[in-house]
């Protein structure tokens, strides 16, 4: 699937890396684009061998600055946006893996709002995140900013939404939307080395552990905490559990399956 309009993808390792690749449009998205994450995030998820994804954006001008407003529509396919993981302008998918998003550069609009729906950022000391939609008069019937006021303070989430306020990764960093700020060249290491981390346990475990913590983080605690989840009861009368406490006990490294 490498450099199939405008996005790429790759396997290696148990890690999937899906960088957007038109850097002549600042990684801004056209309908082809859209579509080609789309499959991406499709076959990541299909495959058995992908335990987490890395996603990026070619060049270090910007991780991506959302839809291409100059770009003729493309109606020959299937209408998504953003590979469908954010849930802008259609319903959003289910990605049971991982993500992590290695941002340099600008992350405007759509942009962060893809960089928002990943579960860990690492972001280079240069980029700058904004949400321009509502400054610019671009709104979609289901636009940018709901992660925002959830995942950042809301006062300072209006103020990008209304103002057009940008703010750096530090910034970004000190309010907890971004995990790490490093320089330029060690983004993609080290989100490379977190994905690796992340590679090296069962899948069986993360997924669940994952989906555990995001489908419930809106839910009340106790209502939280008494419900039971069906992927961790799955994950208890799987392989891969009995190998880890198999593994812990004889003091070895355990041998994950996912099964």
């Amino acid at each position: 699937m490498s450099g199939t309009d405008g996005i790429d993808y790759e396997v290696d390792d148990h890690i999937a890396t899906i960088t957007i690749s038109r850097q002549e449009r600042m990684n801004s998205l056209d309908d082809a684009a859209h579509r080609a994450m789309d499959a991406a995030f499709a076959a990541a998820e299909a495959d058995h061998e992908v335990r987490v994804i890395v996603l990026t954006g070619a060049g270090g001008r910007a991780f991506c600055a959302g839809a291409d407003l100059k770009a003729e529509p493309d109606e020959s396919g299937p209408r998504v946006s953003f590979g469908a993981i954010t849930g802008v302008s259609g319903p959003a998918r289910h990605v049971s893996k991982p993500i992590i998003a290695a941002v340099r550069g600008h992350v405007i609009g759509g942009g962060f709002e893809l960089a928002a729906a990943c579960d860990i950022i690492v972001a280079s000391a240069g980029s700058l995140f904004s949400m321009p939609e509502g400054v610019l008069g671009f709104l979609v019937e289901s636009p940018v900013g709901h992660r925002s006021v959830r995942q950042l303070p809301f006062h300072i989430a209006l103020e990008m939404a209304l103002v057009g306020r940008r703010i750096s990764a530090e910034e970004a960093a000190h309010w907890g939307f971004v995990n790490h700020v490093v320089s330029d060249d060690e983004v993609l290491p080290l989100s490379r080395r977190l994905a690796a981390t992340i590679a090296s346990l069962s899948p069986l475990a993360i997924a669940a552990y994952r989906d555990t913590l995001v489908s419930r983080a809106g839910w009340p605690l106790e209502v939280a905490l008494a419900t039971r989840n069906e992927r961790i009861e799955q994950y208890q009368r799987s392989a891969d559990r009995s190998e880890g406490i198999a593994a812990y006990r004889e003091g070895r490294e355990p041998r994950w399956t996912g099964r």
